[in-house]
C-alpha cells in the first residue's frame, strides 16, 4: 500500500488539502492488523517526508518518484538514503513535465548517442542508469518499440 500525493501541474487538476498524518495512521493500522507487510509513499518532497517521519510509528519503506537522467531527484534520493527509505523510480522512460504519452527521454539525443556507443537500446540505458543510482525502476512507456 502506498500514500500517493498528486501534485497539480496545471489548473485543470483538482487540488485539496490532505491530512497526511491521519491517512498515515490508517496505513500503519493496516500493517499492525497484518493486512500488508509494508507501506510507502509516492510524490512526497523532503519536507513532506520529514513532516511524516516526525509523527510516524512506522517509517515508509519506499518513496516512489518520477526519476530518470533528465529528472534525477538527487536531493530527494540523498534524503531518503539518510532516513533509510528506499526510492523507486516510476516512469523512467518518460520525461518530467511532458504531456501524457510523451517519450521525450526516449528521444533525447545525448541518451541516444550513449546507447549507440554501447550497442544498447535507449530503454536499456535508461533502466541501467536508474539501477546504478541504487533505486528500483518501474518501467512505463507509451512507445510500442520499448
Amino acid at each position: 500500500r502506498a500514500l500517493h500525493i498528486q501534485i497539480p501541474k496545471r489548473r485543470t487538476f483538482f487540488s485539496f488539502p490532505l491530512d497526511i498524518e491521519s491517512i498515515w495512521r490508517g496505513m500503519e493500522q493496516c500493517v499492525e492488523l497484518g493486512l500488508t507487510k509494508s507501506i510507502g509513499v509516492s510524490n512526497l518532497s523532503c519536507k513532506k517526508l520529514s513532516d511524516l517521519l516526525s509523527h510516524a510509528n512506522i517509517s515508509p519503506a519506499v518513496n516512489q518518484e518520477e526519476m530518470h537522467p533528465l529528472w534525477q531527484q538527487k536531493k530527494l534520493r540523498d534524503y531518503c538514503s539518510n532516513v533509510n527509505i528506499h526510492v523507486s523510480a516510476w516512469s523512467p522512460l518518460r520525461g518530467f513535465g511532458t504531456f501524457y504519452g510523451s517519450n521525450s527521454v526516449m528521444e533525447n539525443p545525448v541518451i541516444e548517442e550513449i546507447a549507440k556507443k554501447h550497442g544498447k537500446t535507449v530503454t536499456q540505458v535508461l533502466l541501467r542508469w536508474g539501477l546504478e543510482q541504487g533505486v528500483s525502476v518501474v518501467p512505463k512507456s507509451y512507445n510500442t518499440r520499448s
